[in-house]
């Protein structure tokens, strides 16, 4: 797939931060009959997030849950930050960005909810997955093909590394 961004950046991107419930998984929530949550993603994205920090990005994870589950996706991958129950990701944003010493423009933020519409409009790239809510699909720079939880990662990987590479 061939992305076209209405704009030339000078600065590559180095850090990728993302939501995780709609953006890692689907947002569905399946209950066991004890009433544990069950979250449902793709390999794909897996190996992507994976092959992101094979590729030196710096990665974050920025979600509003604090359930248990929280512990499994802290675990799973090599983030280099994960922060959970945050209402105000901005504030999260601006402390990695801080601690990085990076300038906004060489952050991407991948979300697709109400709590990801400030961070979108705060960074270089902003991207959400194809079922992301009206107010996030009217705020980022590039909608993806695929939803969340079902091969966006992958898709903004392969997004990232055109990016990166053309300086798109």
């Amino acid at each position: 797939m061939q992305y076209v961004l209405s704009w030339r950046k000078t600065y590559l991107i180095k850090v990728v931060l993302f939501d995780i419930d709609g953006v890692v998984t689907d947002g569905t929530v399946w209950l066991d009959q004890d009433g544990r949550e069950i979250k449902r993603m793709s390999m794909v994205d897996i190996d992507a997030i994976h092959d992101l920090h094979r590729h030196g990005f710096i990665l974050g994870a920025i979600t509003g849950e604090t359930e248990e589950k929280c512990l499994f996706f802290r675990k799973r991958f090599h983030w280099d930050y994960f922060y959970s129950g945050v209402k105000d990701k901005l504030d999260v944003l601006n402390k990695i960005r801080k601690q990085e010493q990076v300038d906004p423009s060489e952050i991407c933020y991948i979300g697709d909810g109400w709590y990801d519409v400030q961070p979108l409009k705060n960074v270089g790239l902003s991207v959400c997955p194809k079922n992301a809510i009206p107010e996030v699909l009217e705020v980022a720079d590039v909608c993806l093909s695929k939803s969340g939880g079902d091969g966006c990662l992958w898709e903004l990987r392969r997004l990232l590394l055109e990016y990166n590479e053309k300086g798109v």
